[in-house]
């Protein structure tokens, strides 16, 4: 079976959940990673957050997506986007210096736009996890809605 996308709603981006979402992000940026970072506004949006996982077939989960979005609908253009975009991922590993172990991201137009949910003993490990990621986004295809007919903010293409 190949892996899947899963939305996770928050309340709002204080959630304290939401909140540890985006921490996976902060890690790698205070690792020192040169990449540039996403963009914060979500950070403080009103109202109820979206964010998307990619889930392997026994339910753990391999990635996340990098930002958390007004909409399931524009969670899914992000997951899409990714999905179709996937041969463009650059998959780097950052040292976490104070556990001593390494977490995987992935960027697209030097921002970080996927990240590892969990941390791994070396960076290779770490680097060999991320690849296996995108391949796996790739696998998927088509997510959601169709990556051509919806807006980077969810809406309908006019």
């Amino acid at each position: 079976m190949v892996a899947q996308v899963h939305y996770v709603r928050f309340p709002s981006t204080q959630d304290r959940v939401a909140q540890e979402w985006l921490r996976a992000t902060q890690l790698i940026i205070e690792s020192g990673a040169s990449a540039v970072v996403t963009s914060s506004t979500e950070r403080g949006r009103a109202g109820s957050v979206v964010g998307w996982r990619l889930v392997s077939d026994n339910h753990r989960e391999i990635a996340r997506g990098s930002r958390l979005h007004p909409s399931e609908r524009a969670a899914g253009f992000d997951a899409a986007t990714l999905a179709r975009r996937a041969a463009e991922l650059v998959v780097h590993a950052a040292r976490q210096h104070q556990t001593r172990t390494s977490r995987w991201f992935a960027t697209l137009d030097e921002e970080i736009v996927l990240v590892g949910s969990r941390a791994y003993e070396n960076r290779v490990t770490a680097r060999n996890a991320g690849a296996l990621a995108v391949r796996s986004l790739a696998a998927i295809g088509a997510l959601g809605p169709d990556a051509d007919s919806v807006s980077a903010a969810g809406e309908p293409a006019t």
